[in-house]
């Protein structure tokens, strides 16, 4: 798959590519901490359903595929231009617009590893926080990498 932006986004599509080469790579290495799937998007999904299954089978499909230490985790920011306020690790959809709630309700509850990267860095994370920030600036999205996919906790910041 190609990364595009504009009128396509294969969501289904990419979420299948990405479960089969976690699939693989949990097979390979079962006792390592669970693979880490993080979809940039602009949210609009427009191949649902892609090979028989719509986007939320496609991430409950991805989710499920299990190392020793969890299920592999599916982190979502949505990006976009509206004027909307970001929203950083929601432990509900409650208030969110289209297409924040399908997207929060895909998205993995965050593993107290990152909860604990984020409160580091002074991102407030609820109890029961999942991994998915709604409408996100540039600042947002490289901390919402680095929350997510920091392996030792942050330390003097």
């Amino acid at each position: 798959m190609e990364p595009v932006f504009g009128c396509r986004t294969p969501m289904c599509q990419a979420i299948a590519v990405a479960g089969a080469h976690v699939f693989e790579w949990a097979a390979a290495h079962p006792h390592s901490f669970p693979p880490i799937v993080i979809n940039i998007t602009d949210g609009f999904v427009t191949d649902s359903p892609f090979d028989g299954a719509d986007l939320a089978e496609w991430a409950r499909r991805l989710t499920s595929i299990e190392t020793s230490d969890g299920a592999a985790l599916l982190l979502n920011i949505f990006l976009s231009a509206d004027g909307e306020p970001e929203v950083l690790f929601p432990a509900s959809a409650a208030g969110l617009p289209e297409p924040g709630p399908q997207l929060f309700a895909m998205s993995s509850p965050l593993p107290k590893t990152m909860v604990a990267n984020a409160r580091a860095s002074l991102v407030g994370v609820p109890d029961g926080g999942r991994g998915f920030v709604f409408n996100a600036g540039l600042a947002t999205l490289v901390r919402f990498l680095e929350i997510g996919t920091r392996v030792a906790d942050i330390r003097d910041r």
